[in-house]
């Protein structure tokens, strides 16, 4: 699934009332939902960690009337159980027309009550579902891994394209079981979401040592 996709069904009604994501930079979806969703359609909320107190802020939204569709996208590291326990019946039953979509890295656990709520996304690099895309660093040449890097810090949104890289690096790194590599992969994600990292950096010590 893309997010124009998972936007669109949003949009004409057709979109489960509640998603987890994972899989993608948070800056990403945030920019995607907020341009082409209608203005004063999506409510955000973001936090390092989801607590009891942000689950009532978002489940007293949730229960406003509306006329429209829209979509309250919660961006956030970690959830607490306190505030996923909170929000259980706002993902079961929010108000007609309201989209919970819960954004989260690979590493946050999700209790089995949220998700039986919920449908589970993992969004691809390039926004897309071919099976190619699954592919990680370590499939690659050193010589192709350049190649991908260059083409990421040559990106007019180089922050954003590297978050979503090393999200996707870990989507396959999970699925795979790969302990060592998630363990990397986890750190160059922290440091990329600190203020005035170098990416090329980062990302060229992921290629030399995946």
């Amino acid at each position: 699934m893309t997010i124009q996709r998972l936007i669109e069904q949003c949009k004409n009604g057709t979109a489960h009332h509640a998603y987890v994501v994972r899989g993608i930079a948070h800056d990403t979806i945030i920019r995607e939902c907020i341009a082409h969703m209608p203005v004063g359609t999506v409510f955000v909320h973001t936090a390092p960690a989801l607590v009891v107190g942000d689950a009532r802020i978002i489940r007293d939204r949730a229960t406003r009337a509306t006329n429209t569709h829209h979509i309250i996208l919660v961006a956030v590291q970690t959830c607490t159980e306190q505030a996923q326990n909170a929000l259980l019946k706002t993902l079961e039953e929010p108000q007609p027309g309201t989209h919970v979509v819960l954004a989260v890295p690979h590493s946050c656990r999700i209790l089995d009550t949220v998700r039986s709520r919920c449908i589970e996304v993992t969004f691809s690099l390039d926004g897309d579902d071919k099976e190619s895309h699954q592919k990680s660093l370590i499939d690659y040449s050193y010589k192709e891994r350049k190649k991908l890097i260059a083409k990421i810090l040559t990106d007019d949104d180089t922050a954003v394209k590297a978050s979503a890289f090393v999200e996707h690096e870990l989507s396959v790194a999970y699925h795979a079981g790969l302990r060592l590599q998630i363990t990397q992969l986890n750190w160059a994600l922290e440091l990329l979401r600190q203020p005035g990292v170098s990416h090329k950096l980062i990302l060229e010590h992921l290629i030399a040592t995946m």
